[in-house]
């Protein structure tokens, strides 16, 4: 027979098991990572950036100013390449080649950017997921991030 007691015990076992899920989903934050920004099919960068130290940076397009990509060649569906080398002191804590980069692929569509008043951005945050079965090894993730 259950018992209150049993039930309470059952239902935090429940939410600590998913919060432990979740958590570990989410991958660890990659601050002071430089990011050089590619729009396909062009090979060349259109801009760098750093993560903060929540791992997240931004995109802008604008235009008026002549420091920041041009919205007028932002096409409606695309893709960035993400040219991502992280910091030093990450490196060295997940044992990652210093000298080494990842790219990542995301797609995007111009809509989904936030509109500013003299252009658009695009807000993303830069995640690693360790692979539990070997210390050296994870993967990085690209995610957007709401401004909600």
């Amino acid at each position: 027979m259950f018992t209150r007691n049993k039930i309470e015990m059952l239902l935090l076992t429940i939410f600590l098991l998913f919060f432990c899920i979740s958590k570990a989903q989410a991958g660890e934050p990659v601050p002071g990572a430089e990011i050089t920004i590619e729009l396909e099919p062009d090979d060349e960068p259109i801009a760098n950036v750093t993560t903060d130290p929540n791992g997240e940076f931004e995109i802008v397009f604008s235009n008026t100013s002549n420091n920041l990509p041009n919205i007028a060649n932002l096409p409606s569906l695309g893709t960035f390449v993400f040219t991502i080398k992280p910091s030093k002191s990450f490196a060295l804590k997940h044992k990652f080649d210093l000298q080494g980069s990842k790219k990542i692929k995301v797609k995007f569509k111009k809509e989904n950017g936030k509109r500013l008043k003299n252009g658009i951005v695009f807000r993303y945050v830069l995640t690693w997921k360790s692979d539990a079965k070997a210390e050296n090894k994870g993967t990085f993730a690209v995610s957007g991030k709401s401004d909600a």
